[in-house]
């Protein structure tokens, strides 16, 4: 009789596992940056400055706080703790030359601890996804060579992933597809984490470019919804708001504060 109320104990144990982590892959978009812009009841992020460059707006953080843009990661996965096993980063940028540096566009972090949990990192040539494997504390990288993203140019691009393989799609190009030793993990939890925009909570490695739109789409390779189009570097999946109004007139003053075509649209302070 106990062996038997045991064995129901760990089905209805299994059952609930399943149904969480049906919860955790059956997600619509989520508008990362939109959702920390907003935030109701709270005044507006510190010092985030909205930027028109080549006709297209996006967000400076350069000014603002390593935290400006962040919330909890229970605000999006409200049904489950855990990160989708497969799922779609996708983001729109525009950086100027990166040099040796390395700056993160997306970062997962325990509160508690600080510890990273998932990151997105750009740097000279290269495109690299961190992930720390569940419990172990040990640290896997994926990296995409060959990547030329600080042009000082608007690029779309979709990061895929599912099971071993990493797949990257820049403007709607042909796909760059990369086999990771491990799998990412089934189980990465997301319990008592936070979701930074634009930096690791902390100054040194914060993006120093613009950014227009940073969506997670769980459980889908987003490439199908974006591509083709006929704007591919600024294809757009979910973009907010506040930076698809129509784009002001520049009168070509060579001496715009960002760039060729920038110009301080406003900042969006307290």
């Amino acid at each position: 009789m106990l062996a038997l109320r045991c064995l129901l104990l760990s089905l209805m144990l299994l059952i609930n596992s399943v149904q969480s982590w049906r919860a955790c892959t059956d997600l619509l978009p989520l508008d990362l940056l939109d959702r920390a812009l907003i935030r109701p009841g709270q005044a507006p992020p510190p010092q985030v400055q909205m930027v028109q460059s080549k006709g297209s707006r996006g967000l400076r953080l350069a000014g603002a706080t390593a935290t400006a843009l962040s919330f909890p990661a229970s605000q999006i996965f409200t049904n489950c703790d855990f990160f989708p096993a497969e799922f779609s980063l996708v983001a729109t940028i525009k950086i100027q030359r990166l040099k040796k540096r390395s700056e993160y566009l997306f970062s997962l972090l325990e509160e508690a601890s600080d510890s990273l949990v998932l990151g997105l990192r750009v740097s000279e040539r290269r495109l690299h996804l961190l992930v720390s494997g569940p419990g172990s504390g040990a640290r896997s990288r994926v990296s995409f060579k060959d990547v030329v993203l600080d042009d000082n140019r608007w690029h779309t691009l979709v990061l895929a992933v599912s099971g071993h393989y990493a797949t990257l799609t820049v403007d709607c190009g042909l796909p760059l597809e990369l086999k990771q030793v491990q799998s990412f993990p089934s189980a990465l939890s997301t319990r008592g984490s936070r979701i930074f925009i634009g930096s690791r909570r902390r100054l040194r490695g914060r993006f120093s470019g613009l950014i227009r739109q940073l969506v997670l789409l769980p459980g889908s390779d987003a490439t199908s919804r974006l591509c083709p189009t006929s704007d591919p570097r600024l294809a757009e999946l979910s973009v907010p708001r506040v930076l698809k109004a129509t784009p002001i007139q520049t009168d070509q003053d060579p001496e715009f504060p960002y760039g060729e075509e920038g110009v301080l649209i406003r900042t969006i302070t307290t």
